[in-house]
């Protein structure tokens, strides 16, 4: 795992964490996007909204499906964040954010102790769990 993305989400900070994280997870989609298109010089990711790209990472076979929903809710949240500066991470909305994910993906949350942790702790697992996860399918994809 990356020292900048551990440093990203072991912090304090509720904001640096959802903005910073939330960048660090669209560049991930935007790289797959561009190494799966057939001519991505001629496709400019920039134009598109997150959810756009979400939906063409899946359409073009970069990242599973059942990653729309929890990708989807981060950029949600990220977007709460962007116009509220005052704003806190609650835990009704960490628990939204855990009903996204798979049986395997809470296992996974387990094991990392992710339960024991304070409310931006969790977000901090629900961001490196999505970094961890879209890191791979990059590498797997430049490799193909």
């Amino acid at each position: 795992m990356d020292d900048k993305v551990l440093d990203l989400v072991n912090q304090d900070d509720h904001l640096q964490v959802v903005i910073r994280c939330h960048l660090v997870i669209e560049h991930f989609l935007v790289k797959i996007i561009e190494i799966k298109l057939p001519n991505p010089k001629e496709f400019q990711t920039d134009s598109l909204n997150f959810r756009q790209k979400v939906e063409l990472a899946i359409a073009l076979n970069g990242i599973n499906k059942g990653k729309k929903g929890i990708l989807l809710s981060l950029n949600k949240l990220r977007n709460r964040y962007a116009h509220d500066i005052e704003k806190r991470i609650t835990e009704k909305e960490i628990t939204e954010l855990e009903g996204t994910l798979s049986s395997q993906e809470k296992e996974v949350l387990v094991s990392m102790r992710y339960y024991d942790k304070q409310v931006v702790g969790k977000l901090g697992g629900l961001f490196l769990l999505n970094y961890a996860y879209l890191a791979e399918q990059y590498e797997y994809h430049e490799k193909a």
